[in-house]
């Protein structure tokens, strides 16, 4: 196994000489090798995980039974919905649970017009979906042509996706792994080396910066009445399909509870309410203590806070 995985990393080395490889390139092939292995095997997903980076961090597979995580980075509401909609409608897919990852502010957020939108639509959902959302709403849409078409033609590239394919079918199709750890970034001058060596007044500073980014979103009206409509459509298509919902809301440090605005939930709470799809609803926020040692960044949690997150949530929903 040790030689099988020293040949594939050799494989990757060779590749990255080829091309510049982003994490939004590793993304898209993620994702692509998921939707891959279950359209090559239809079958049950037990558990199916889809949301933003809460999704991603927040969530050990290991723990849920037969659990797919198609949660992304940055990933909204409609592109989770397209997630779903082709795992049922083109993988073949039967699913028992879905579980969704938000944050607070999720019905606000609308990716393709978003400053992250000119590299993860390009080089994840158009080549995954053919899909660019509102992107040619986005006042940076022209900048953008080239490289929505050249990433088109790189991921067609079947050398490359084939040596992805297999990389994620040997370390069991989850994102982190030794193939790749989870990175630690702060946006300020520091000596930490970690966010357990932050000094109280850094993690304040941290917080604020992370939950006043978000709390911006609150402002786009139009996003969260598209997000809406797209919600209720997406829990429709998944209780006509038999599956049951699980809209989740992951740990996130105090400094930061302290920080995002209470209207987000608030508002979140009363949408779901007037909703005639029944939805579980879990703020995980309300259920447990969580410490400053179970998380990587004010609002995103370690490998240990994820298996101690994800072992409450399967047991609040008993799967």
């Amino acid at each position: 196994m040790k030689n099988d995985i020293n040949s594939l990393i050799d494989k990757i080395e060779e590749l990255e000489k080829k091309v510049s490889f982003t994490t939004q390139d590793y993304d898209y092939y993620y994702l692509e090798s998921l939707h891959n292995r279950c359209s090559e095997e239809p079958s049950r997903i037990e558990t199916l995980v889809i949301g933003l980076s809460y999704g991603v961090d927040g969530i050990d597979s290991d723990v849920l039974p037969n659990c797919y995580n198609f949660a992304m980075h940055s990933q909204d509401i409609y592109y989770d919905k397209l997630h779903v909609e082709k795992l049922i409608n083109q993988d073949g897919c039967k699913i028992s649970t879905c579980v969704i990852c938000w944050g607070y502010y999720s019905l606000f957020y609308d990716l393709s017009l978003s400053t992250a939108s000119g590299i993860k639509i390009p080089k994840i959902y158009n080549p995954l979906f053919h899909d660019l959302h509102n992107l040619k709403e986005n006042k940076k849409y022209s900048e953008y042509l080239s490289i929505i078409q050249e990433e088109m033609n790189l991921k067609n590239n079947d050398e490359i996706k084939g040596v992805m394919r297999e990389m994620f079918d040997k370390f069991g199709s989850k994102y982190y792994g030794a193939h790749k750890e989870r990175l630690w970034t702060v946006p300020f001058k520091t000596d930490a080396t970690c966010y357990a060596e932050l000094t109280g007044e850094e993690k304040d500073r941290y917080a604020t910066i992370r939950a006043t980014k978000q709390n911006k979103f609150f402002k786009y009206s139009n996003s969260f009445m598209e997000n809406a409509k797209l919600f209720v459509e997406l829990a429709n298509f998944l209780q006509a399909n038999g599956v049951r919902i699980c809209v989740c809301i992951m740990p996130f440090t105090k400094r930061y509870m302290n920080i995002i605005s209470p209207l987000y939930k608030q508002g979140m709470v009363d949408f779901l309410d007037r909703l005639e799809t029944p939805i579980d609803f879990i703020d995980m926020n309300e259920q447990d203590d969580w410490g400053d040692e179970y998380f990587y960044n004010s609002d995103h949690l370690t490998a240990e806070g994820a298996t101690r997150a994800t072992t409450i949530l399967s047991q609040m929903l008993e799967l």
